[in-house]
């Protein structure tokens, strides 16, 4: 067991849910579920390595994933755009994030309030930076 592991597996539609409980789980919100759906089911790789691929530690991952946090619009921004661009064996999940993107952010988070006023326009908030100032993300040819 590492020092980010809060040392209890439960697992639920064969999933592995990390650290929280079947009836913690039915209290996450829709943002939560679709988020660790996005990470956990899409078979690109593990979570463990989406946490290293976005900068972060597991129990940064976890609390995401219990709605005690959410991801800044960047890594957001980056986790759905890897996966749009990847040859995914399961697509539901990316299905699932493109519907409910549209929705109000306060209907699909407690958190919502930070993300407003959709997840699809919070998660585009690294673009538009890039289109106005040219940085950090714009690509130098």
């Amino acid at each position: 067991m590492d020092e980010n592991s809060c040392g209890l597996q439960f697992v639920l539609k064969g999933v592995e849910c990390g650290c929280m409980s079947a009836e913690q789980e039915k209290e996450c919100s829709l943002f939560a579920r679709t988020l660790k759906d996005l990470m956990d089911e899409t078979g690109l790789v593990d979570r463990r390595m989406w946490a290293a691929l976005l900068g972060v530690t597991d129990k940064k991952v976890n609390q995401w994933l219990t709605d005690k946090a959410i991801p800044t619009s960047e890594r957001l921004w980056v986790l759905v755009d890897v996966l749009r661009w990847s040859d995914l064996k399961n697509k539901e999940p990316l299905e699932q994030y493109e519907k409910i993107a549209s929705l109000p952010a306060t209907e699909v988070s407690p958190l919502g309030r930070f993300m407003q006023p959709t997840l699809s326009e919070y998660a585009d908030l690294p673009t538009l930076v890039s289109r106005q100032s040219g940085f950090p993300w714009e690509i130098e040819e």
